[in-house]
């Protein structure tokens, strides 16, 4: 017993020296956690839980170890080796949480800025337009449980494009939608990551398929923050759409 009571305390202190190195990513994950506005995620209190404990994994320590120090001497190795566990053991836990249960347990859903005056989209909702160039629906989404279909230019999926750059996380190009394929403008949605927030514009097919635009479809204004522009106007591109009836 105590041999294994001086393992896990040099397991322990030999995780001090990791800190510093956790402390940055702590501060990030935290940030993202507790940051930002709207809905939190469902489990949103498993990785703050882990951000805290690994960051104050020093003062935690300490504190057991002081305990453990004074069961030591009174040969109460049980409840010493508990007492050291204890900094160990529950960020173990949570990590394991967050890596085997379901990623949009984690996530933060999307909010409907639609009716938000500060983002001005009223005026952009229920038009219909037309695409006047060939484009696609692909799933374009980070994450790998999401099933989202985003309208692209020829650019991003286009292999002839002489400027062809496909989306990072595209696997494949779900249809080709011809030239005069109508859609209907429905929604502002806001993606709050705590770190970074940014737009999409939601709209729908005839056939009722729900979709999102690609960002290089609305023309320029301020609420993009890739570039500057005081406008506060929403307007599709007019080289990729015109206005349906």
């Amino acid at each position: 017993m105590p041999e294994l009571y001086r393992v896990i305390r040099g397991i322990g202190i030999f995780l001090l020296i990791l800190t510093p190195g956790l402390i940055p990513a702590g501060i990030m994950g935290l940030s993202a956690g507790i940051g930002g506005k709207g809905p939190r995620a469902t489990l949103n209190f498993i990785p703050i839980t882990f951000y805290v404990t690994t960051m104050f994994y020093p003062v935690l320590f300490g504190i057991c170890w002081f305990f453990a120090s004074l069961c030591e001497e009174s040969k109460n190795y049980g409840l010493a080796i508990t007492l050291l566990l204890i900094p160990l053991v529950i960020p173990l836990i949570l990590f394991l949480l967050m890596t085997r249960l379901p990623p949009r347990l984690f996530e933060k859903p999307d909010m409907d800025v639609t009716a938000d005056p500060q983002y001005n989209f009223q005026p952009l909702v229920g038009t219909v337009w037309k695409t006047k160039i060939k484009m696609a629906l692909a799933n374009i989404a980070e994450e790998q449980w999401k099933n989202e279909l985003t309208l692209l230019e020829p650019q991003a999926f286009d292999r002839a494009h002489r400027k062809y750059t496909p989306p990072p996380y595209m696997k494949k190009i779900d249809a080709e939608l011809p030239i005069g394929t109508r859609l209907r403008i429905e929604r502002l949605m806001l993606t709050d990551t705590g770190n970074v927030n940014y737009l999409r514009i939601a709209a729908s097919l005839d056939d009722g398929k729900k979709i999102y635009l690609s960002k290089c479809m609305n023309e320029k204004n301020k609420f993009d923050r890739r570039v500057k522009s005081e406008s506060n106007e929403w307007k599709l591109n007019p080289v990729m759409f015109e206005k349906g009836e």
